[in-house]
């Protein structure tokens, strides 16, 4: 990522996102360099990404449905990715890509869903 990446999505954020609509990411820079409300996952996740990185454990994806709070974004930056918490194809079918911008990818809630 670039360092200045961040601070651009961030930018991002802020012009086109609704400033009630919550985010679900598991980058909270992107929470406070955005303003925006986020949903962070549960603290239970943290434990189910270290087996998966360092034990071979079956990623949080596995175990962890986002989708479940309803936010109508999805951010997704590299933590997000590197431990394997969203799994990017059940989340397309709810969801489109809306920009994709360094390390980070920022989906919407489809219309209609």
């Amino acid at each position: 990522m670039g360092e200045d990446t961040p601070h651009r999505m961030a930018a991002y954020i802020e012009t086109y996102v609704p400033p009630d609509a919550e985010i679900e990411t598991y980058d909270p820079e992107m929470c406070f360099l955005s303003g925006h409300n986020c949903h962070l996952p549960p603290n239970w996740v943290m434990d189910a990404a270290i087996k998966y990185v360092w034990y071979n454990a079956p990623p949080p994806s596995e175990y962890y449905d986002f989708r479940e709070y309803g936010a109508p974004y999805l951010l997704v930056g590299d933590f997000g990715r590197w431990v394997h918490l969203y799994d990017l194809e059940r989340a397309e079918c709810d969801y489109e890509l809306e920009i994709s911008l360094g390390g980070y990818e920022l989906y919407r809630v489809k219309e209609g869903e």
